[in-house]
């Protein structure tokens, strides 16, 4: 079954860039460190109009610029930066109550945090911010409630996880970042699009998209609008996700930013696909295989070549989908994707199971399930148990079949998957008509086609399932 991964923004502390870089073009963007290191020079050598020069620059952010000074330990020349600022009074203030003990214990908090998540550790993220109070740096705020907030939502906690946005979102209002504070807008969508609240969840991300058109900072615009394209896929309105995707290309194509562009171009493949268009997906599909083997994007390939394999199997290719299958599949290994590597061996398997190939795609899900359980991937883990369920029907083996789509069924409810659900229900039913249960059946049937014609996602959906 088809599954779109969508990408949620967490806004933690990237480390500064290692000195000893060679200094870019006049006119090429200055990273946070960069400037910094300019800033100390100039107080060093007293030259307040280079210093004027490096304060008034709407980019890097000045306050990221003074909070790496702060860091670096250099007060003095945070102050003095401060001061450069054009109506830095408040940044001036930030500098001056940076060296307190709460702030110093709130940034080591940060530092785990971050390792935290760089190691997928969401169980830490929440220990590290399980009585979370404020401190007196504004930016340590934003980021560890913006971690919080997304761990919560990792973990089912929805409730936790808008508080914890709905924090981080009022710290970076105070500091006057909007950027950040449409990256939080878009992150509470997904909260409500997880509780079933489509209307919310669209009304956030239109939000965030109309504060980042007023920016004019067309990477996160383009994140955006790519975000509002799959929530309208996810809810069934194809035409709707089509027109906020082919902007979204629109845009970038424009931008001359290829990776962006191969993003917009994957996701109006998945939505033709999700309409049952197969063939108007393919060449969406193939131009973004292009550009991500142009950027050499090996996981990407690979991504790409499993949703083509998807692709030739809907129409009944089956020969050609075994091919493209079979590429992702060794490009994913070699590269260490597990995550990939279990969905396109689910994938192979379902193709065997199409073929009549039985014992062959058993094998190939018993491998993609097992990668799923080590990983974590609960979707993996029901679509593997729901191809199973289908082949042991075919082999008559009924109570396998029964075990593994009830399994397939709790796995797809605990995820919100209502497709997955329609798709599990109506085998069961299917399953004890064969064993002759026909009120069984009959009752599995009709909670397959309730939550079959829901509308919706989340909560909302399963609750008609």
């Amino acid at each position: 079954m088809p599954r779109v991964t969508l990408l949620l923004l967490v806004l933690l502390l990237a480390p500064a860039p290692v000195g000893g870089e060679e200094s870019p073009a006049p006119d090429a963007p200055r990273t946070v460190a960069q400037v910094a290191d300019d800033a100390l020079a100039a107080v060093a050598a007293k030259d307040d109009p280079a210093l004027d020069t490096l304060a008034g620059r709407p980019e890097p952010d000045p306050w990221l610029v003074a909070d790496a000074l702060v860091g670096r330990g250099k007060h003095a020349t945070a102050a003095a930066f401060a001061r450069a600022v054009p109506n830095g009074q408040k940044l001036l203030a930030y500098v001056t109550t940076r060296e307190g003990a709460k702030d110093d214990a709130a940034r080591a908090t940060l530092r785990a945090v971050n390792e935290a998540f760089g190691q997928r550790r969401v169980d830490a993220v929440l220990r590290q911010t399980d009585g979370l109070e404020e401190t007196i740096d504004s930016i340590v705020v934003l980021r560890l409630w913006s971690g919080r907030g997304y761990a919560l939502l990792q973990a089912g906690r929805l409730d936790e996880s808008t508080q914890a946005l709905q924090a981080a979102r009022s710290a970076a209002l105070k500091l006057g970042w909007q950027r950040r504070e449409a990256r939080l807008l878009e992150s509470l969508a997904h909260v409500c699009m997880a509780r079933g609240e489509a209307k919310g969840a669209l009304a956030l991300l239109a939000q965030a998209v109309g504060v980042l058109e007023e920016l004019g900072h067309p990477a996160l615009l383009i994140d955006a609008i790519v975000a509002l394209g799959n929530f309208h896929m996810r809810l069934g309105n194809h035409e709707k996700s089509r027109v906020h995707l082919r902007k979204a290309l629109s845009l970038a194509e424009k931008s001359g930013d290829r990776a962006q562009a191969a993003v917009a171009l994957e996701n109006l493949a998945h939505s033709q696909n999700f309409a049952g268009d197969v063939a108007a997906a393919m060449p969406w599909a193939e131009r973004a295989l292009a550009l991500r083997r142009a950027l050499g994007e090996q996981r990407a390939v690979a991504r790409l070549q499993s949703l083509i394999a998807e692709l030739h199997q809907g129409a009944g290719d089956y020969d050609a989908a075994l091919v493209h299958a079979r590429r992702a599949l060794a490009t994913q290994e070699a590269a260490g994707d597990k995550s990939g590597a279990a969905t396109t061996l689910g994938r192979i398997g379902s193709i065997f199971r199409l073929l009549g190939r039985y014992e062959e795609g058993l094998a190939m899900l018993e491998r993609s399930l097992e990668l799923s359980q080590e990983i974590g991937d609960v979707p993996g883990e029901a679509a593997a148990l729901a191809n199973m369920d289908v082949i042991y029907y075919r082999l008559g083996d009924y109570p396998k079949a029964l075990a593994h789509a009830q399994r397939a069924l709790d796995f797809f409810s605990r995820v919100g998957d209502s497709r997955g659900e329609a798709f599990a229900l109506g085998h069961l039913g299917m399953i004890h008509f064969s064993m002759g249960n026909y009120p069984d059946a009959l009752r599995y049937y009709e909670r397959s086609l309730r939550c079959g014609s829901s509308s919706g996602t989340g909560a909302a959906w399963r609750r008609r399932c």
